[in-house]
C-alpha cells in the first residue's frame, strides 16, 4: 500500500469541513483532525496547518497495519543521529504527526493524544498544552514517542504534560522546549525516556525502575526514586537541589554543573544509590563542591576540582573525598564492556589472555573515550590478547588514553572498511606501547592523528594489502614512532607532522605540507614526496628495492616542489645503479655514506625547472643528470660537488650532433668531442 500524506485544516479556518488526502489518493476525503487520525496507516504522515487544535476529548491513535518494506524513520537525519547519541531504539514505522510551519508556536493542540500499546508516533513543529484532568500525550505499552522542535507549555495542572505510563514505552525529545516552573515536573516515565539538545526548564522526576539520557541538554532540578537510573553527557545542569535515593544510579560524563554560589552540597544521596562520572565541570562557585552521602550511598565523581564527599554530616575536613584510580580486570567481552562504561579517571583496565569484541552499543560512528584510561593485557605477550574493534576509537579533547600490550584487528562482522584508531581531538593524547594491529584497508589508515599527539612504542603495524596506509599524520597532529617499532607504510600530510626513530618501514609518504623526521631508522621500500612537504633522513639505511614502471630502482621519488634532506644515510644496493626522479622544481640533498661509485646514481631531472638548483650533493658522490636527449647523449655529469649547466651542455651536444648529420665532422671527432664536453 502507498504511504499517505494528510493535509489538515485548522479549527479556525476548517470549522468541522473535509480535509483533503494527498498523494495521489484524490478520492479520499476526511472530516478533520481527529477523523483523519483514526484512519492512518503505519508510516502515514498528518500535516497540521498553523493555528490551533482543540481536542473535546481523549483522541487514541491506533493506525491500520500495513507492510513497509523500508523503516521510514530512518529518512530523518536528525532523528537518527539523536536515537544513536542517546543510545535507545529508534521507531519503527511511525506516524508522523507535523505542524506546516517550522515555528512550533505556529501550531498548538490543546487536549490529550494517546499513542496506543505497540504504537510509534513522532510529533515535529507543535506546541502542546494539557487540560485540566488528563495529561497532554500518553504512551501505552511498548509504545515509543518522539518530539522533534516542539514546545511543552506550563503545566498549570497536577497532571504531567507528557507521561510514558509502562515500563517497555518509550519517550524522547529532539531539539525540544520543556516550560515550566522548576518545581513541577511537565514530563513523567515509568519506561525509558531520552532529551537530545533541548531546554529543560521543568524539574526531572525519574519514577520506579525509569530509565533517562540526556546528551546536549540544558536541565535543573533532579529526582531520582526506587530503582531509576540518568546518564548525562555534554549537559548543562543548574541549581543544587538534586537528590537521588532507594537503589538507583546516576552517571554524568563531561556536563557542566552551575551552582548556587553560597551552597556547596549540589547532591543529595540516601538508601544504597549511587553516583559516578569523569570529565564534569563547576561553574559559579568558589566553594569546593560536596556530596551529601546518607545510609549506603556511594559516591564516585570526577570533576575538574575535588568533590568532598560527605557521610551522614560528618564534616568534610576529616570525611571522604573522590576515590582515586582503581584497576578493573576482566575475561570477556561482557566484562570489558562493562567496565568501559563504570571506568573512572585515570583508571586501568586489565584484560586476560583471549579474544574480545570491543562493543560500543552503536552501529557506526566513533566511540568516544570521556576520560583517562590505560587499556592493558596482563600478558606482556601482545598476542596474547585481541580486541576485535567494529567502530572509530578515540578520545575526547584534553584527555588520553593507553593502550599496552594488546593486539587491535578489525572484527570479522564489519564489511567495510575502518580505521581502528584515530587522535581527532584537540589536546588529547594516544599512546600504543608494545602492541599489533592488523588490517586489510586499502584507503584508510589503521592508526592517525588529526589534532592531538599519537605515540607508537614498539608497534607492529601487519596489513594484508600492499597498497595499505597504516600510520598517519594529519591536521596538525603529531605521530611519534620509536622503540623498534616496524610498518609497511607511513604518511602525512595537511601539516602533519611525524617523528620516526629507530624502527623499520617499508614506505614513507609526505604531501601538502606535511613533514616526515626519521633518524636511525631502516627504510626497506621507498619514499615518496610532493605537494611542498618535507622528509628528512637522518642516519640509518635505505635498502632500495622499489622498481618504478621502467623496472629500474628507485627508492626515491619528488616533485611538486617537495623535499627530501638525505643526512649521512646509507644506500644499500650491490648490483644496479638507482635513479631518482625530480619534478616540478622539487629539491633533494644526498649527503650519503659506503655508496658503490661503480653503480652511479641518476638523477631524473628531465622534467624539472633547473636541475642545477635541485640537487645538492655535499659529498663526492658520482650523480648523473638525465636530460632530454637521445638515449646515447642523454646524460650530463656532476661530480665533486659541481653541477654542470645542463642547459648549456644541452645546447652544445646538440650543435655537434648537428655537425655530424651535416659531414662536417667524423664520427671520431664526434665522440671525442663529446667527451671534453662532458669532461669524460
Amino acid at each position: 500500500m502507498a504511504i499517505a500524506e494528510y493535509y489538515v485544516k485548522s479549527d479556525s479556518t476548517n470549522k468541522g469541513f473535509l480535509g483533503l488526502l494527498s498523494s495521489g489518493l484524490k478520492n479520499t476525503f476526511a472530516r478533520s483532525f481527529k477523523e483523519i487520525a483514526k484512519i492512518v496507516n503505519i508510516g502515514d504522515t498528518i500535516v497540521l496547518e498553523a493555528g490551533t487544535y482543540n481536542l473535546s476529548e481523549e483522541l487514541v491513535i491506533r493506525p491500520k497495519k500495513q507492510y513497509i518494506e523500508n523503516n521510514t524513520a530512518l529518512n530523518n537525519s536528525k532523528l537518527v543521529k539523536a536515537y544513536h547519541e542517546l543510545g535507545i531504539d529508534i521507531p519503527n514505522n511511525p506516524v508522523v504527526i507535523r505542524g506546516e510551519s517550522s515555528n512550533a508556536a505556529d501550531t498548538r493542540i490543546i487536549g490529550s493524544i494517546v499513542a496506543d500499546a505497540g504504537v510509534n508516533i513522532v510529533f515535529e513543529n507543535i506546541t502542546f498544552v494539557n487540560t485540566a484532568n488528563q495529561a497532554g500525550i500518553r504512551g501505552r505499552a511498548n509504545s515509543k514517542i518522539t518530539f522533534i522542535n516542539c514546545d511543552l507549555t506550563t503545566s498549570k495542572h497536577k497532571d504531567p504534560i507528557v507521561y510514558g505510563e509502562a515500563e517497555d514505552s518509550q519517550i524522547a525529545f529532539i531539539s525540544s522546549l520543556i516550560e515550566n516552573d522548576e518545581n513541577k515536573a511537565t514530563v513523567f516515565s515509568v519506561g525509558v525516556q531520552g532529551f537530545y539538545d533541548c531546554n529543560i526548564q521543568s524539574a526531572l522526576i525519574l519514577r520506579k525502575n525509569s530509565k533517562t539520557f540526556l546528551s546536549q541538554s540544558n536541565f535543573n532540578c533532579i529526582h531520582a526514586f526506587e530503582n531509576a537510573i540518568l546518564v548525562a553527557g555534554n549537559c548543562q545542569i543548574f541549581g543544587n537541589d538534586h537528590s537521588i535515593g532507594n537503589n538507583s544510579m546516576m552517571k554524568f560524563y563531561n556536563n557542566i554543573f552551575v551552582l548556587d554560589k553560597d551552597r556547596p552540597v549540589f547532591f543529595k544521596c540516601d538508601g544504597s544509590s549511587c553516583i559516578s562520572g569523569s570529565g564534569n565541570v563547576f561553574k559559579e562557585t568558589n566553594l569546593a563542591p560536596q556530596i551529601l552521602l546518607l545510609d549506603n550511598a556511594t559516591a564516585q565523581f570526577g570533576a575538574d576540582r575535588e568533590v568532598q564527599l560527605v557521610r551522614n554530616g560528618i564534616n568534610p575536613s576529616v570525611g571522604e573525598t573522590v576515590p582515586r584510580s582503581n584497576k578493573i580486570t576482566v575475561s570477556n567481552s561482557a566484562e570489558l564492556f562493562d567496565a568501559m562504561q563504570k571506568a573512572l579517571e585515570g583508571d586501568t583496565i586489565l584484560i586476560n589472555p583471549g579474544t574480545y569484541e570491543w562493543r560500543s552499543g552503536l552501529d557506526e560512528d566513533s566511540v568516544q573515550i570521556l576520560n583517562d584510561l590505560t587499556i592493558q593485557g596482563t600478558s606482556e605477550d601482545c598476542e596474547s590478547v585481541i580486541l576485535k574493534i567494529s567502530n572509530l576509537i578515540t578520545t575526547d579533547e584534553g584527555k588520553k588514553l593507553i593502550f599496552k600490550n594488546l593486539t587491535l584487528s578489525k572484527s570479522e562482522s564489519i564489511e567495510k572498511e575502518i580505521s581502528l584508531v584515530g587522535n581527532i581531538n584537540k589536546d588529547s593524547y594516544i599512546l600504543f606501547e608494545n602492541c599489533k594491529v592488523i588490517t586489510n584497508n586499502i584507503r584508510r589508515y589503521t592508526l592517525f592523528c588529526e589534532e592531538g599527539i599519537l605515540d607508537l612504542v614498539r608497534l607492529t603495524a601487519v596489513d594484508d594489502n600492499e597498497h595499505n596506509m597504516d600510520i598517519g599524520a594529519m591536521s596538525n597532529g603529531v605521530v611519534n614512532i620509536s622503540a623498534e617499532s616496524d610498518m609497511s607504510h607511513v604518511s602525512v600530510q595537511d601539516n602533519g607532522t611525524m617523528n620516526i626513530s629507530n624502527s623499520f618501514l617499508a614506505d614513507a609518504t609526505a604531501q601538502h605540507d606535511g613533514v616526515m623526521n626519521i633518524s636511525d631508522c631502516t627504510i626497506y621500500n621507498y619514499m615518496y614526496a610532493t605537494d611542498n612537504s618535507t622528509i628528512n633522513v637522518d642516519g640509518g639505511s635505505i635498502e632500495a628495492n622499489h622498481r618504478n614502471s621502467s623496472g629500474d630502482l628507485s627508492p626515491l621519488y619528488l616533485l611538486k616542489t617537495a623535499k627530501i634532506n638525505i643526512e649521512q644515510a646509507e644506500i644499500k644496493n650491490n648490483e644496479e645503479s638507482l635513479i631518482i626522479p625530480i619534478l616540478n622544481r622539487a629539491k633533494l640533498k644526498l649527503d650519503l655514506v659506503n655508496y658503490d661509485s661503480e653503480h652511479p646514481i641518476t638523477i631524473d631531472c628531465s622534467m624539472s625547472d633547473d636541475p642545477k638548483m635541485q640537487v645538492d650533493s655535499p659529498h663526492k658522490i658520482v650523480l648523473l643528470t638525465k636530460a632530454n636527449l637521445d638515449a646515447e647523449d642523454s646524460n650530463a655529469l656532476k661530480e665533486n660537488n659541481e653541477v654542470k649547466d645542463s642547459g648549456s651542455l644541452k645546447q652544445q651536444l646538440l650543435e655537434l650532433k648537428d655537425l655530424l648529420d651535416q659531414g662536417i665532422i667524423t664520427e671520431e671527432e664526434f665522440k671525442a668531442k663529446k667527451k671534453q664536453i662532458l669532461g669524460i
